[in-house]
């Protein structure tokens, strides 16, 4: 788990990066902002669970996991041996940006996203849109696309899916406003607020009122 929190939060520290000189940006948006933050809720979990942290690892399964995760690969050996090799201090860093802005991160990462969109969809018909959308989101991971920019598009998309792939995401939950709140809280927010949709949530403060209110955004 916690492994994972750290890999999404390297890809969106990437996405959050492309916005970083907009006027409206803080040190919060800002690709350091965003990784601060992060390391900070990491240290202090460590302290709330008594946790030690594991130790650096080696430099060999530093590489092979990262390639991993962004590029859905792993090194070859004579990577592996020049990374070993390289002395300088912020090679770790310097691989992770260069993954970033490989064609093997956007086609990796547009696989994952598209798999995360269409888990649920009830429109099975949808299938057909699969190739489109994920196809659109390799191009927008390849341009820098903010994931703001991303979100709007696929919200509030419409046109041939054919065409048109971020409308995918709405065909592939047939419109309905009720399969679309749920989704889009647990895509875009990472909350699960589908058990609301008939009573208040069992488990959490979500009221069946709010999730409706927030089903009412998709006419």
């Amino acid at each position: 788990m916690l492994r994972s929190i750290i890999v999404v939060s390297v890809v969106w520290t990437h996405i959050a990066s492309t916005f970083a000189d907009q006027p409206q940006s803080s040190s919060r948006t800002s690709a350091a902002g965003v990784a601060s933050e992060v390391d900070r809720l990491l240290e202090q979990s460590f302290v709330d669970q008594q946790v030690d942290p594991a130790p650096l690892s080696r430099d060999e399964d530093f590489l092979r996991r990262i390639y991993l995760d962004l590029a859905g690969t792993i090194p070859t050996a004579q990577e592996v041996t020049y990374f070993g090799f390289d002395s300088t201090a912020d090679k770790r860093s310097a691989m992770v940006d260069r993954l970033l802005e490989s064609e093997d991160f956007s086609t990796n990462w547009g696989a994952y996203l598209r798999e995360v969109v269409f888990s649920r969809a009830t429109e099975t018909r949808a299938r057909a849109a699969q190739g489109s959308f994920e196809k659109w989101l390799v191009e927008q991971l390849r341009e820098n696309q903010g994931w703001d920019q991303i979100t709007s598009d696929i919200l509030t998309a419409t046109g041939d899916v054919q065409e048109e792939g971020a409308a995918a995401f709405i065909f592939a939950h047939t419109g309905q406003p009720a399969e679309l709140a749920g989704e889009v809280s647990r895509i875009f927010l990472g909350i699960q607020i589908q058990c609301a949709n008939c009573h208040d949530h069992p488990y959490d403060d979500w009221k069946r009122e709010q999730f409706h209110e927030l089903a009412a955004f998709f006419p």
